[in-house]
This record gives C-alpha cells, sequence and structure tokens, in this order.
C-alpha cells in the first residue's frame, strides 16, 4: 500500500486507517486491570462497525473502503443457536445498512472449532484458549480439487446459489451457529488466488523493538502471560523473555504455509 501510494498525487492516495479499539497501556498496571480491559471488549464488534461508518461518513459521499479483518468480525448473517443474530461487525453492516456491505473470504485453511476445553491459563482477546479447534481444508479438500480443475487460476465468486455456498458453515462461532447454517450465511463471495499449499505465512519485523521500548514490552509480555508465561517461552522456542525479545526484534521471513502439513512422526 505505501508503494502505491508513493506513486499517486496526495489527493488520490489511499488513507490507511486502523479503526479497533486503542489499548490504554498506560493505565494497565496490574493483571486485573488488563482483565477490566478485556471484558471493555464486549463491544468490540459494534466498535467496530461504528468506527468505519462514521469514517465513511455515515454512508452518504459513496466513498469505498476495504475492512481487512479476521474472521470472526466479517460474518454477516449468522444466526445463533437460539435464532438471533450473531452481531459481529459484518453482521451490524448487514442488519443496519443492508447491501451496503459484502463480506469477501479468502480460500485459505479455515478453522474448525471442535469443541470447549478448560484452561487455567490466561485468558486471550481471541477466546481460543478455552477451545479445541483444528485447521482443516474446506469439505475434505472438494473446494481445493474444483479450484485445481479449473487450472488453479485466481477467480472470485458470489457465493449464493453455488456448492460453495451450500457448504456447512465453518468457523470460529461455529459452535453456537444456528442448525443448517452455511458458508453463503457467513459470507458473500470468496476469493481463491492460489493453492494453499504455496501460499506463504507473514513475516514479522521487530523495527519496533528499540532498546528504549524493550523494558516496557518486557513489562506487557509478563502482565499478559501471567502464570502462563513458562509455557508461552516454550511455544516459542525459548526459556527467558530476554531470549524472546531477541527474537522479536530479529523478525522472521515470510515461510511456507504449513499449518495442514501431517503431524511430524517421532
Amino acid at each position: 500500500m505505501r508503494r502505491l501510494n508513493q506513486g499517486l498525487p496526495p489527493s488520490e492516495r489511499v488513507r490507511v486507517v486502523g479503526v479497533d479499539q486503542p489499548i490504554w497501556w498506560d493505565a494497565i498496571r496490574t493483571r486485573s486491570d488488563y482483565e477490566l480491559f478485556q471484558d471493555s471488549l464486549a463491544g468490540r464488534d459494534f466498535f467496530l462497525y461504528a468506527t468505519i461508518r462514521s469514517r465513511l461518513d455515515g454512508l452518504r459521499k459513496g466513498e469505498k473502503a476495504f475492512f481487512l479483518t479476521k474472521t470472526r468480525h466479517a460474518y454477516m448473517r449468522l444466526r445463533d443457536a437460539r435464532g438471533r443474530p450473531q452481531l459481529n461487525a459484518a453482521g451490524f453492516f448487514a442488519r443496519n445498512d443492508p447491501g451496503r456491505a459484502w463480506s469477501v473470504r479468502l480460500h485459505n485453511a479455515t478453522l474448525a472449532v471442535d469443541g470447549t476445553v478448560r484452561t487455567g491459563g490466561p485468558r486471550s482477546m481471541q477466546g481460543l484458549e478455552s477451545k479445541s479447534y483444528r485447521w482443516m481444508r474446506m469439505e475434505d479438500g472438494a473446494w481445493d480439487r474444483a479450484f485445481a480443475a479449473n487450472g488453479n487460476v485466481p477467480v472470485g465468486l458470489e457465493l449464493a446459489g453455488t456448492p460453495f455456498g451450500a457448504a456447512e458453515f465453518v468457523g470460529n462461532t461455529m459452535l453456537d451457529a444456528a442448525p443448517g447454517s452455511t458458508m453463503a450465511d457467513a459470507y458473500d463471495a470468496l476469493i481463491f488466488l492460489g493453492p494453499i499449499d504455496e501460499l506463504r505465512l507473514s513475516g514479522t519485523t521487530g523495527f519496533y523493538v528499540t532498546p528504549e521500548f524493550q523494558p516496557e514490552l518486557e513489562r506487557r509480555i509478563r502482565l499478559v502471560e501471567g502464570d502462563g508465561l513458562a509455557r508461552a517461552l516454550a511455544a516459542r522456542g525459548v526459556s527467558t523473555v530476554d531470549a524472546l525479545l531477541d527474537g522479536l526484534a530479529a523478525g522472521t521471513p515470510a515461510r511456507r504455509n504449513g499449518l495442514l502439513d501431517p503431524p511430524v512422526k517421532p
């Protein structure tokens, strides 16, 4: 996006706006403070919706925008097991501004939630620590085979009225989705860019891990992980916070998508 903007006159440059709830870290000094902040996220999806709508001047000027989000904020018409709308950011647009927003999914590995688990570790914003989940190919790879039969050329398609749209809904909120929910209930369209095995996971950058910021970053890591710090470090392949900070500062290159690789046998 930055490279694109450099070649455009100021009046034509694409504006990039952060619309999520900010974290006022100066006010978060204890674990209880952090948990209170997490409780404040109960209205996060409405905050996202309202902020986007406000930035677009109430949708009155005909401006268009892309909202890049994780899938759990992008479901359009899903209902829960009691028949009530699962109101996330996209769902608020579907309810309050019908026809003014589309939800488009990129074909990739899909998060499937198998059940809930008990955990004594710290609570995350996503809540996945209390779920048993895995990455899977849609319909046991039927989508992948369909795109392969089409030569694996990049393509976009509307989901309504297609076998893709009729597929059973798989995603973050599937445990509480109404029976019979489909992918067309969750999304309006699908974009295929290439085979899952050829996609790459984004690398990370460490430009923000400056000597001045490292003490504050360590404070946040210890506060967020709490009693689960040792587990978090082990998951990163390190045993100390200093080693973790060194790794964050170094960054990582983009790497091959291995989410669906079979488990490595010992």
